[in-house]
């Protein structure tokens, strides 16, 4: 390779690197645009519709399923943008309802027993199998069987 050609490589790599840093959230369209690197949740985490306010969320779902409550387990992995980093943690849950939005990603909404609270679980974001009675169940199929 010529001397040229190291360095139009070199002023590539520069340029690849700069823009990698640089990349910021993108506004327009509500996702992430880097490449998850090591540390960073997976895409899926990144690539979910952005809403203005709690209204506006809450008014783009519709309940799939609300039946007799549930009592659940499953492993909840959030991510802290101002931290970067991503919390795994277990939690019991007795669903009250299943919900949809228009973008096809499922909630869970239910009595959370480690918060004392009434929370809203985004499907994409439990990372074990659910816990249902004795049985464990892949999150879409637990989803299914009750919609």
């Amino acid at each position: 390779m010529t001397t040229f050609g190291f360095a139009l490589l070199a002023v590539v790599i520069i340029v690849a690197i700069v823009l990698y840093a640089r990349a910021k959230p993108d506004k327009k369209y509500g996702f992430d645009m880097r490449l998850p690197g090591p540390g960073d949740p997976s895409p899926t985490i990144f690539n979910h519709k952005r809403y203005k306010t709690l209204e506006d969320w809450e008014s783009d779902l519709t309940v799939v399923w609300n039946g007799p409550a549930r009592i659940v387990e499953f492993t909840y992995e959030t991510y802290d943008f101002k931290t970067k980093e991503s919390k795994k943690a277990r939690r019991k849950v007795e669903v009250r309802q299943i919900l949809e939005n228009s973008s096809g990603e499922y909630y869970l909404r239910g009595h959370c027993y480690v918060r004392k609270d009434t929370r809203t679980f985004n499907a994409q974001c439990i990372s074990t199998k659910i816990l249902d009675k004795s049985y464990r169940y892949e999150v879409m199929d637990w989803i299914a069987s009750r919609t």
